[in-house]
This record gives C-alpha cells, sequence and structure tokens, in this order.
C-alpha cells in the first residue's frame, strides 16, 4: 500500500472512532449528520512532508454534539504521534473555527492540523 493512502486510512480510522463516519475529501452519498470530511495538503520537506489537515464537521440542529465532537478531536491530536512499520506523523492543532451554511440547519466546525510526516526507508 502507498504510504500517502495509508496515511489517509490511518486518519479515516482515528477520526471515525470519534464520530462513527468520516470520509476523506466529500461527503459520502449516505452520510447521516454528524460526520467528518477531511482533506489533506501538503509540502514536501527534506526527510519529510508537512500536511495541513483541514477537518470539518457537519451536524444539523443544535451545534452542542459538533462542539463535543471538535473538543474531543482537538483533545486527540493535541500533540498526537503515531507509528507502525510503515509510517510515522505527529500531530499540532492549529485553529477552530465557526463556518456559516447557507442552510440555516447546518451547523459546521473546522480544525485545522498540522500533521509532521516521516518518511521510514
Amino acid at each position: 500500500m502507498a504510504k500517502t493512502l495509508h496515511l489517509r486510512d490511518c486518519i479515516i480510522s482515528l477520526l471515525s472512532s470519534i464520530t462513527g463516519l468520516a470520509c476523506y475529501h466529500e461527503q459520502a452519498s449516505d452520510a447521516k449528520p454528524p460526520y467528518i470530511v477531511f482533506s489533506l495538503d501538503s509540502i514536501p520537506a527534506e526527510n519529510t512532508r508537512n500536511y495541513t489537515l483541514e477537518i470539518n464537521l457537519w451536524d444539523k440542529g443544535n451545534s452542542n454534539l459538533i462542539e463535543e465532537k471538535a473538543d474531543i478531536i482537538e483533545n486527540t491530536l493535541k500533540k498526537y504521534v503515531y507509528t507502525d512499520e510503515l509510517i510515522q506523523f505527529r500531530a499540532y492543532t492549529n485553529t477552530r473555527n465557526n463556518v456559516a451554511d447557507p442552510k440555516k440547519e447546518i451547523r459546521r466546525r473546522r480544525i485545522t492540523t498540522d500533521l509532521i510526516y516521516y518518511i521510514k526507508e
């Protein structure tokens, strides 16, 4: 398995354990709120690859549930370290903000996190 795909699978597994559903890049067609959509942007560096992980939490109605989930995600990712036989990465949380949605019943929170991804040879 490609190392980037492995990284993505690790993030899906971690975030899904918090909310029950995490999708990469776009919402699953059968997703029911609350759910998470995340994306990864990378910047290559010598012997590492730095990623910005953007996590978007979506829900309908009251925002209490996604605020609780956002708290759990922030606490989980604060200085999070993952390592296995293929990859290793560290996470550092950055920002958390509300994002307005044109549909008034939709609640959205965005969390950005830096990932320092170490390439194992």
